[in-house]
Parts: C-alpha cells; structure tokens; sequence
C-alpha cells in the first residue's frame, strides 16, 4: 500500500492502526507517484494498492507499475467508467488495461450500493 496521507492503513509513528492484512507492506507519508516507483523497484510487489488518484505523476507511476505486471487497486472519482474514459489522465490507464474491474458505489436512497464493471 502507498498510503501517502496516512487513510488506508491508518499509521501512526510506522505502524498501522487499522488492519490490511499481516504480508501487507505500507508506505505512507510519501507522494504516491515516488512511493509506487520505490515499490516498483524495493518490494518486487504483485499488488500496490492507492487512494484517489488525481495527479499526472500518480497516473504515470501507475502506468509503469502496470507495464511491470504488477496489478494494481485504486480509488478515482467519477460517476461511472464511461465518464472515466472520457478523461485523459483515467483514459490512459484503461488503455494500458491496468484495471480489469471497476466497482461503481451509488446512493439511491436507500443506502449504498455496489456493483461491478468490466473494464475490458
């Protein structure tokens, strides 16, 4: 996990509070651009793992990680993956069919709901 502002794992003083699962390595307080490329190159990782991606440089390290082999778990807002395909940043990912799946969280009243997309 590249937890760059410390939400997924919940660290504190290096150690996560919340639970990600005990072969899980955590990397936080570092921009996920640098800390996807320092996995990329010191964990040999089969997964990374990301929150909200926005940023060029996020979208870039991603592509790399991608091209790697390695699969990869993210967060992007949007309203659905037709929306994503329609920005330049998402659209390269999903040409570089980094993402297999994505899961779509709407509210309709009656509290959330999740479904699945396929991507491919």
């Amino acid at each position: 996990i590249v937890d760059e502002r410390g939400e997924i794992a919940g660290s504190y003083h290096g150690a996560p509070q919340l639970s990600v699962g005990c072969h899980t390595d955590i990397m936080d307080g570092v921009p996920k651009s640098i800390g996807i490329l320092m996995m990329l190159r010191a964990v040999n990782p089969q997964i990374i793992a990301v929150d909200e991606i926005t940023a060029r440089e996020d979208i870039l390290a991603m592509a790399q990680a991608a091209n790697c082999g390695v699969k990869l778990l993210a967060t992007i807002h949007g309203l659905d993956p037709k929306e994503l395909k329609q920005k330049p940043l998402y659209r390269k990912l999903l040409e570089l069919r980094a993402f297999e799946k994505a899961v779509v969280i709407t509210n309709d009243g009656d509290g959330r709901r999740y479904t699945v997309e396929d991507l491919l």
